[in-house]
């Protein structure tokens, strides 16, 4: 399943490479040779903390091939806890987003963990990455899939700000952020609709969803 995102910002600098790898590291070698590798491009492996010996092997065979190929380009792995969800996509929005910054992104999820390959389909969403290309190793096919909605679109600095100060009330909001309580409730309103916050007895606090969108952004 490969995902091809190219950058509208700047000037190309490099290609980078990211891929949830498990025991075959078939699919990475293949896109790898397909789109070739230069200097300056980047290779991101996202596997298994758990280091199982399979998967170890196949990463070692990416970091072999890229280092035969084009000895200047840079290999980094992500072994990532599946169990840490919202951590990962976090993190590997943050991938995503600076790869784009750089240029062009290709995003493989052919292979690896299923918590893994789900984590990076949804740091693509997160970071409004556009469509992915899915590739279906077992029969060659390429099957187009859209990216879902950015769910943190057109999210406000005020938003931001508020999000930042919670947990709180109304009022304890208003005075912070200098602001009418209607103001702030309107806020609050359109936060908790569009799942950022959680209301407890007349107290806000962030959501999960919340929390994530403050860990992307790295201002939580």
């Amino acid at each position: 399943m490969t995902s091809a995102l190219t950058s509208t910002r700047g000037e190309i600098t490099g290609k980078v490479f990211i891929a949830s790898l498990g025991f075959d590291a078939t699919h990475v070698l293949r896109l790898i040779v397909e789109k070739g590798l230069s200097s300056g491009d980047t290779v991101c492996l996202v596997t298994s903390s758990s280091q199982h010996p399979r998967a170890e092997n196949a990463v070692k065979s990416v970091i072999d091939f890229v280092e035969k190929t084009n000895p200047k380009v840079e290999v980094e792995v992500l072994r990532l806890d599946e169990a840490e969800v919202e951590k990962n996509i976090a993190l590997l929005a943050r991938h995503v987003t600076e790869g784009l910054r750089r240029g062009s992104v290709f995003v493989d999820i052919s292979g690896g963990p299923k918590g893994l390959v789900l984590a990076l389909y949804m740091a693509c969403v997160v970071a409004g990455a556009g469509d992915v290309s899915l590739t279906l190793e077992t029969t060659g096919e390429r099957i187009k899939v859209p990216v879902l909605p950015n769910p943190f679109a057109g999210i406000t600095e005020r938003q931001l700000q508020m999000l930042r100060s919670l947990p709180s009330t109304v009022t304890t909001l208003s005075t912070r952020m200098g602001v009418s309580k209607a103001a702030a409730s309107k806020l609050l309103r359109r936060l908790k609709e569009r799942g950022l916050v959680v209301e407890r007895s007349g107290r806000y606090e962030v959501s999960p969803a919340g929390k994530l969108l403050l860990d992307v952004l790295g201002v939580g």
